[in-house]
C-alpha cells in the first residue's frame, strides 16, 4: 500500500497536466544536462568541479562534484543563493530550501507530496529543475548535496596588473564610469560601487556572466566595456 501511495504522489510531480505544462516541460528538459549553456550549474563552474558519478537518493540524486572553495565559503554561497531568489513564489523557494538542507529524504511520499502541495513539477526526477504553473525554479547541486572534498585550487587565471576602466549601467540611473585596479575582487568593486549610489546591495554582470565577490577581476578581462548592474 505504501509503495502506491508512493508511486501516485511520485506522479502528481512528475507528470505533466495539460499542454501548457508539456510546453514548458520540453523546453527545460534539455537545460537539464550539465553542458548545456543555460545549465545553471554553469554559473558556478569556477567554485565546484562535476564528477560522473552521482551523489543522492530519489529526486535529491545530482551529480557529484569537488568544491574549489573552503567549506566556509561554500556554505556562505549557499545562504547567498537562497536569499537573492526574488522570482518565483516564496512559499515554493522555501519549501524547496527545506527539502535541500533538512534531512528530508529525496525518495519518500512526505517530499513528493509537500511539492504537490504547492503545484510543483520536477524535470527529469530530479529536484534541480522545478517549475509551477507561472514559474521555474533551478537549483545549482551544491545547494543540494555536499561535495565529495574539499580542494580549494586557485580561482585565478594569469593576467598582469593593470588599470581598467568599465562602465556600470544600471535602470535606475544614469551611466557611471569606474577606472579600478584589475586585482580588485567583485565584492571589493561592489563596495566602491554602492558609496556612490543609493542601494543596500548590488549585482554585477559583464556579458551575461555574474561578477563573483571571491574573483578577481582580472579573471573576467574588463576593459572598456559595459557592466550591468542590478541595484537591490
Amino acid at each position: 500500500m505504501g509503495n502506491k501511495c508512493a508511486n501516485a504522489s511520485y506522479r502528481k510531480i512528475t507528470e505533466v497536466e495539460n499542454p501548457q505544462q508539456e510546453k514548458l516541460y520540453l523546453q527545460l528538459r534539455p537545460i537539464f544536462d550539465m553542458t548545456h549553456s543555460n545549465n545553471i550549474n554553469n554559473k558556478y563552474r569556477i567554485i565546484q568541479k562535476i564528477l560522473p558519478q552521482n551523489v543522492g537518493r530519489g529526486i535529491k540524486k545530482t551529480q557529484a562534484f569537488i568544491s574549489l572553495i573552503k567549506e566556509e565559503q561554500l556554505i556562505q554561497r549557499r545562504i547567498e543563493f537562497w536569499e537573492t531568489r526574488d522570482k518565483g513564489q516564496p512559499e515554493c523557494w522555501a519549501l524547496l530550501k527545506r527539502i535541500c538542507q533538512d534531512d528530508i529524504e529525496g525518495d519518500s511520499e512526505k517530499t513528493f507530496e509537500l511539492l504537490a502541495d504547492q503545484g510543483l513539477k520536477i524535470v527529469e526526477g530530479s529536484i534541480q529543475i522545478c517549475f509551477e504553473q507561472r514559474n521555474v525554479y533551478e537549483i545549482p547541486i551544491f545547494c543540494i548535496n555536499n561535495p565529495l572534498k574539499f580542494e580549494a585550487e586557485p580561482l585565478s587565471v594569469k593576467f598582469q596588473e593593470q588599470q581598467i576602466n568599465f562602465t556600470m549601467r544600471c535602470k535606475q540611473q544614469n551611466d557611471i564610469k569606474f577606472q579600478v585596479m584589475n586585482t580588485m575582487t567583485g565584492e571589493q568593486l561592489k563596495q566602491e560601487i554602492l558609496k556612490q549610489i543609493s542601494g543596500k546591495s548590488i549585482r554585477l554582470f559583464i556579458k551575461g556572466k555574474e561578477i563573483d565577490d571571491i574573483i578577481q577581476l582580472g579573471n573576467y578581462q574588463i576593459n572598456d566595456q559595459i557592466v550591468q548592474a542590478f541595484i537591490l
